[in-house]
């Protein structure tokens, strides 16, 4: 089927389960007529006046009456689509909402693809690319910075910054074009080097956004933490104590956990995407080596690894191979079980893992509770990203952004070069267009329709 952006969509907005209310949306040219069609009220869609909500009976095509509703007509270029757009809030019962949106489709509309509704808005000028992607950060978001940081790329803080950057290298590469133009004199001393401090300035502010990245990327996608070791060590208990409840089986058995068991925790306003493995041993049982294969995998893409010891076993092989292993990765040492030992002997096997590891393990009793503070307090030293100031600072929290502000960068600094070492200032026009390219992809004004397409797929359908 021909898909068109002058079609007249609609979707379900709202998850289709039981729910108190459902919303379906139309947008397009002939949102209004199609409306008229199924809407049954004191006066037509097509006579009621833009931004009012109206109740009345949605019908059929057969003319049977399947919901009451209410209705909401907005009036193009004031919404979300820049597009005539009719709202329908009915019962939120998956059967009756799945008939209502079938019928407004039997009326002529064409079914959404996934983020049309935002693509729209962004073909249609109202948001720019960023902006448009931030739609989708804020539905995800699952911490209050990572919401901030959000709304801040929706309202266009970040746009913005990458504009002005922009505007300036446009300003320099038209004055070097003017010179080319009408000058057949090389560029004087003076002129050269007010352009070198402009890109400066550029190449200043590119970095300053990009070493944002660090941050902007933990507060958007979250932390990968691994919880791994022996079996017997406590790393299930671990895992149900961080999440506050009984996700993963807990038994005196070793081998009980086969398999990666994942979940996500909020710890200290950071989004951690936190998972169980299997534990480390010598085995010939072949499904708990998958298992521990695994575990391996697990660890090598993980950003922090919460390491679990038996306080009453001293290291072996296996520990040693796996810390030798990942000695390059962020690993936290913990010592379990506190509560079946002296502190003496705590205070002993402390010295010797620090002495033999190189690292600073923490010590509690997931049985009793001692020492769970203590680990948090570890989390939030080790699991920090680094202040966020949404309201005061552009910050890059993609890796397709980055790539773009990472190479502009390169080409302004390139271009400074050129500069200084008295390039025929056309070649350093060359280096300017590719910086200008590379940011107006952030913002889509030099995005193909294949990056378009692609970033809008990864979108819900009906936003």
């Amino acid at each position: 089927m021909f898909i068109s952006d002058r079609d007249t969509i609609a979707a379900i907005s709202t998850a289709v389960v039981n729910s108190g209310i459902s919303i379906i949306r139309i947008s397009g040219e002939d949102a209004f007529p199609i409306a008229d069609k199924v809407f049954k009220g004191k006066q037509s869609v097509m006579d009621m006046t833009s931004h009012t909500v109206n109740y009345g009976k949605f019908i059929s095509m057969d003319g049977e009456v399947i919901d009451e509703i209410l209705l909401l007509k907005l009036d193009g270029p004031k919404t979300y689509t820049r597009e005539n757009t009719v709202e329908i809030n009915c019962h939120g019962g998956v059967n009756v909402t799945n008939n209502v949106f079938h019928e407004i489709v039997k009326a002529g509309a064409r079914i959404a693809e996934p983020g049309e509704f935002t693509k729209r808005a962004f073909l249609n000028g109202r948001i720019d690319l960023s902006q448009a992607e931030a739609v989708m950060d804020l539905i995800n978001a699952q911490t209050d910075t990572a919401s901030k940081i959000a709304i801040a790329h929706l309202q266009g803080k970040f746009s913005s910054a990458v504009k002005e950057v922009t505007n300036r290298i446009v300003d320099v590469s038209a004055e070097i074009e003017y010179h080319i133009e009408f000058n057949d004199d090389d560029m004087d001393g003076p002129t050269m080097g007010r352009l070198v401090a402009s890109l400066t300035e550029c190449s200043n502010r590119l970095k300053k956004i990009l070493d944002t990245y660090d941050t902007g990327k933990i507060h958007r996608e979250g932390i990968n933490v691994v919880i791994a070791g022996r079996p017997n060590t406590g790393k299930s208990s671990l895992m149900n104590e961080v999440l506050g409840s009984d996700r993963a089986i807990v038994t005196d058995i070793p081998g009980t956990t086969r398999d990666i068991i994942q979940d996500y925790a909020n710890i200290n306003g950071i989004f951690v995407n936190i998972s169980d493995s299997a534990g480390i041993r010598e085995t010939g049982d072949v499904i708990e080596k998958i298992g521990i294969g695994k575990s391996y995998e697990a660890a090598k893409n993980a950003d922090l690894i919460l390491y679990m010891l038996d306080l009453q076993s001293d290291l072996n092989s296996e520990d040693i191979k796996f810390l030798e292993m990942f000695k390059d990765k962020n690993i936290l040492i913990i010592l379990n079980k506190t509560d079946l030992v002296s502190q003496e002997q705590t205070k002993q096997k402390v010295s010797a893992i620090r002495c033999e590891t190189r690292h600073d393990p923490v010590t509690l009793s997931l049985k009793s509770g001692q020492g769970i503070e203590g680990l948090y307090e570890r989390f939030k030293q080790m699991l920090h990203p680094g202040q966020a100031d949404p309201k005061n600072q552009a910050i890059v929290t993609n890796v397709r952004h980055k790539n773009s502000v990472q190479t502009a960068y390169q080409a302004v600094n390139e271009a400074i070069r050129g500069f200084k070492e008295e390039t025929p200032v056309d070649l350093i026009t060359i280096d300017l267009n590719i910086a200008v390219h590379q940011l107006g992809l952030i913002t889509g004004e030099t995005a193909s329709d294949d990056i378009i397409d692609r970033i809008f797929s990864s979108f819900c359908v009906g936003k």
